[in-house]
């Protein structure tokens, strides 16, 4: 990052790709010392769902021919996302991601509207995605899916109205194996999930994954909370036998290595040795994984208490806000 703020010269150069295509600097928003150019919202409708959405350009000078553009889009009723492109001409990082067009982050449905932020890193507008943000009314899910290879990704789950609703643990990890607990953390709750696969592929699956995990969050919330645990009886079920599974594997080893030690083996002493030594091993090995397994007795599935969380009022059926 250069040390001098911007000049009234670098200025007028580095906005003038901007101003042919209409775009205003916001002298007023914009940062000169940190090298930061800010340019007036845009305003974007048309027929597609979210029916409008503010535009908002950020251009950061990070020194000679390093830049970063940062196109944050909020949707009116749903998220706020923000695509980014890093390059050497600014003009053409604004052409790179103006290739996306201005309604493809977002997916809209029933009672719910998910936008997803990315990486713009080609010119044909492909996008690697770094997050994704659900508004299920009052509540919001977010998935960092740019996770440290071979770990899981962060999720949490909030809600704008403090009244201290409640939501069960394995609220999405009824949804499949890939999906963690959501435990209380600090106003809201926060989860794990695993995303599999590489590239495009796994970023493909991932938004599937975010849109199944919205369109079950919207249809829950629309009912009473004690219809959760009889829509989802079973999977509940599966989730308890996950959960224990992590205590029964420790217990069988540790009774493994208790009846190690009263076999009378007169064979191979290495036999022997390796006998013995399995247990502790196949110990280290399994609080040795990524992340440690939680030893734990799972409580039984049943019903959620009534008046947990107040119920969704889904209006729309096709997830467009009222101001729309």
């Amino acid at each position: 990052m250069s040390s001098h703020p911007l000049t009234h010269h670098e200025i007028l150069a580095l906005i003038e790709p901007f101003s042919r295509l209409g775009y205003q600097a916001d002298l007023a928003s914009s940062q000169r010392l940190d090298r930061r150019l800010v340019f007036r919202p845009v305003e974007h409708a048309g027929d597609s769902r979210p029916c409008r959405i503010i535009e908002t350009l950020v251009l950061v000078s990070r020194g000679a021919n390093a830049f970063r553009l940062e196109r944050h889009l909020a949707a009116t009723g749903g998220p706020s996302i923000e695509l980014v492109a890093d390059g050497q001409e600014p003009g053409a990082l604004l052409d790179r991601v103006r290739s996306v067009a201005i309604a493809d982050p977002f997916q809209a449905g029933p009672g719910y509207c998910v936008g997803f932020s990315g990486r713009v890193e080609a010119p044909d507008g492909t996008v690697a995605l770094t997050e994704a943000v659900a508004h299920v009314g009052e509540w919001r899910m977010t998935l960092e899916a740019d996770p440290v290879r071979g770990m899981r990704a962060d999720v949490s789950l909030t809600r704008s109205v403090q009244d201290g609703a409640t939501v069960p643990e394995d609220l999405l990890a009824v949804l499949g194996r890939d999906w963690g607990l959501l435990r209380p953390s600090g106003t809201g709750w926060a989860g794990t999930a695993r995303l599999r696969g590489r590239g495009a592929a796994r970023d493909t699956r991932t938004r599937e994954r975010m849109l199944v995990a919205a369109r079950h969050l919207s249809a829950t919330f629309a009912g009473p909370a004690e219809h959760f645990h009889a829509a989802h009886r079973r999977a509940r079920w599966h989730v308890a036998m996950r959960r224990l599974f992590p205590l029964a594997a420790a217990a069988l080893l540790i009774l493994i290595g208790a009846a190690c030690t009263r076999i009378d083996i007169t064979g191979d002493a290495t036999v022997r040795v390796l006998l013995m030594s399995s247990p502790p091993i196949l110990m280290i090995l399994f609080f040795s994984l990524r992340e440690v397994p939680r030893l734990e007795l799972p409580p039984l599935p049943r019903t959620t208490n009534a008046g947990a969380w107040p119920v969704l009022r889904v209006t729309d059926t096709q997830g467009q806000p009222d101001e729309c």
